[in-house]
C-alpha cells in the first residue's frame, strides 16, 4: 500500500464540475485499490464545499486557504515529515 497526497484547488464533494468528478474518481480508484489517499484541498474564495468532502475525506482531508500551490506544497511536505519522520516515496524529492 502506497501513501498518496492528491492535490486540487476544487472540491471533491459534491463534484459540480468535470475536473472535481475526475479528482474524485480518481481518488475513490486509488482508494478501492488499497491505497492510503489523502487530499489536499487549495481552498478558493469561489467554492464552499466542506460538509461534504469532511464526510467522504474525514480526517485525510487538508485544506490551505489564501496561499499558492508553491507553498501548499511545502506545507504539506513539512505537515507529512512532522507526522512520521520520514517522507516515505516522496523522501527524494
Amino acid at each position: 500500500m502506497s501513501r498518496i497526497l492528491l492535490v486540487a484547488p476544487v472540491p471533491t464533494h459534491p463534484s459540480t464540475t468535470g475536473t472535481g468528478a475526475r479528482v474524485r474518481h480518481m481518488a475513490e480508484g486509488l482508494l478501492s485499490l488499497g491505497h492510503d489517499v489523502h487530499f489536499l484541498y487549495v481552498r478558493q474564495k469561489v467554492w464552499s464545499a466542506h460538509d461534504g468532502m469532511q464526510r467522504f475525506w474525514g480526517d485525510r482531508l487538508h485544506e490551505f486557504r489564501g496561499l499558492s500551490v508553491a507553498s501548499c506544497i511545502h506545507r504539506g511536505r513539512r505537515k507529512l515529515l512532522r507526522g512520521n519522520g520520514t517522507f516515505g516515496p516522496w523522501r527524494k524529492w
